[in-house]
């Protein structure tokens, strides 16, 4: 009997160092974050195609977007000096030394008469400079550029003032 009772304390011990066992193990997990500077947009100028006549014909006023660059015309367009052309310009900002895209509109924008808005021309070829030739950040965060495009100009397109709008986008890589 003293066997039994000894044989039941041991299943009972043994039963009750299961029954109450329990482990733990606890880690330190590391979290990082790096904020950044949101990239921006900011016009500086607007283009301007200056002064021109529309001819019989249909043609172009075609201002580049090369700081220095000499506006031109073909078909029927001639140009008027007197009312002077300027390429536009934009700075882009963010977070130094990052490389970003711009997204320029592909389809033509329409430049419409303020008098009469039915009245329209197009820009087309829309193109941007980068003076380094890279699209990256300065030290300080900023990087100049300038615009140009061609305006579509109808055979005797009504004068007066157009104008219009298109959206830049610019985007880290």
């Amino acid at each position: 009997m003293l066997r039994k009772l000894f044989f039941l304390t041991v299943l009972m011990a043994a039963a009750g160092s299961f029954t109450g066992y329990t482990q733990t193990n606890t880690v330190t997990a590391s979290a990082d974050a790096e904020m950044s500077l949101p990239v921006a947009v900011n016009i500086g100028t607007y283009i301007e195609f200056g002064g021109f006549m529309p001819g019989a014909t249909p043609g172009t006023v075609i201002l580049p977007a090369t700081p220095g660059g000499s506006r031109s015309a073909t078909g029927g367009v001639t140009l008027v000096v007197a009312h002077t052309s300027q390429y536009g310009e934009t700075v882009v900002s963010g977070e130094p030394g990052s490389t970003f895209t711009i997204l320029l509109p592909s389809d033509p924008v329409s430049i419409k008469l303020q008098t009469n808005p039915a009245i329209q021309m197009t820009l087309t070829n829309i193109a941007y400079y980068s003076p380094s030739g890279v699209l990256q950040l300065d030290e300080e965060g900023y990087l100049n550029l300038t615009f140009g495009g061609t305006l579509n100009v109808g055979a005797n397109q009504i004068n007066g003032d157009y104008t219009g709008s298109f959206e830049i986008t610019a985007a880290y890589e």
